[in-house]
């Protein structure tokens, strides 16, 4: 997992930059999976799935 290199690093360095960086490259990956995310579950809550 990148991100638990990242973030020591960082605090190591008192640097913002690197998490910047480490966000802008996983960032579109996160908001695609949201959205997926978001669409499965109303699908379920939709036919009854959840709650």
């Amino acid at each position: 997992m990148p991100d638990l290199r990242v973030l020591p690093k960082a605090l190591q360095e008192q640097s913002a930059q690197r998490i910047r960086d480490f966000e802008e490259l996983f960032e579109p990956l996160g908001l695609t999976a949201l959205a997926i995310a978001f669409v499965v579950v109303g699908g379920l809550i939709r036919v009854g799935g959840v709650g």
